[in-house]
């Protein structure tokens, strides 16, 4: 197993509808090891030619994991802070306390989540804009030792 790609797969923002990271990584690794690859923003579909006398396999898998949506661009300042409302994405509660990174038009950067809401530092938004339908993943977790694999999602 390559846990080095294994690991970058873990920290690619793959919201639902945006999962364009994932494929773009997949494919530059099906296409290194000579697969012919179709692959759009909404699939990627890869294939080898191998020896008649063996099977063929077929692999269907999701490519997105849960996350939030800003759903209103207009902040809340609180002290050094702004805070925006957020939706969940997928089957999680977005009244949850954790560590995320956003992915706007230009920069991804880190905040929190919190009661409904993605906060981040003010100087975070300087050069950026935050709008309505920013995607929000979970801050990518990898852990790896001896006898165990942890990652975010």
């Amino acid at each position: 197993m390559n846990i080095d790609f294994l690991q970058q797969l873990c920290n690619t923002h793959s919201t639902s509808a945006q999962e364009e990271e994932v494929f773009c990584l997949m494919k530059q690794c099906f296409e290194t090891n000579n697969w012919s690859v179709d692959c759009n923003k909404h699939y990627l579909i890869a294939n080898k030619d191998f020896s008649k006398d063996l099977p063929t396999i077929l692999f269907v898998a999701h490519a997105d994991s849960p996350g939030c949506k800003i759903i209103n661009s207009n902040a809340s300042e609180i002290n050094d802070n702004l805070s925006y409302q957020i939706s969940n994405i997928g089957y999680i509660s977005s009244y949850i306390e954790a560590e995320v990174v956003i992915k706007t038009d230009t920069k991804k950067f880190e905040g929190n989540l919190l009661n409904g809401h993605f906060i981040t530092k003010k100087e975070n938004v300087t050069d950026v804009k935050i709008k309505k339908g920013d995607r929000i993943c979970f801050k990518p977790n990898f852990l790896l030792n001896e006898t165990i694999l942890e990652a975010t999602f």
